[in-house]
């Protein structure tokens, strides 16, 4: 029979590594998104665009990968449109919206904002 005692220490010392592993994972997220605040401040141009789509990609990996808030992936659906990035605005405006309905992490308004942005996206689109 299993050391109950053994496997309650087990499970305490993995689920400290795992808060330990996701405050890094949300420490790395907010200086890359940092990275991008500097990058539009500085105003976008076609090389620093690039930069900012891959810095935002990066993010959003790992948002979706580990549950984390996603406001950060709305921004970056958001800055798609501005961009004027329909296509790809859309498909990740979609795939949030599946992970908004999905997650009970996601209030309700949160998910209203973004079935708005997707609705302006393929508006402007004319879908």
């Amino acid at each position: 029979m299993l050391d109950e005692e053994q496997n309650d220490r087990d499970r305490q010392a993995a689920e400290e590594t795992a808060d330990a592993s996701l405050v890094a994972i949300e420490a790395l997220n907010k200086e890359t998104l940092l990275k991008i605040d500097i990058l539009r401040a500085e105003g976008v141009t076609a090389e620093s665009a690039k930069q900012i789509v891959a810095c935002y990609e990066k993010v959003t990996r790992t948002v979706e990968k580990y549950n984390l808030d996603r406001r950060c992936v709305y921004d970056f659906v958001s800055y798609l449109y501005d961009q004027k990035d329909y296509k790809y605005a859309a498909q990740l405006g979609e795939r949030l919206l599946s992970d908004c309905g999905v997650s009970r992490n996601d209030d309700g308004a949160f998910f209203a904002s973004v079935q708005n942005l997707v609705g302006i996206i393929y508006a402007d689109q004319h879908i």
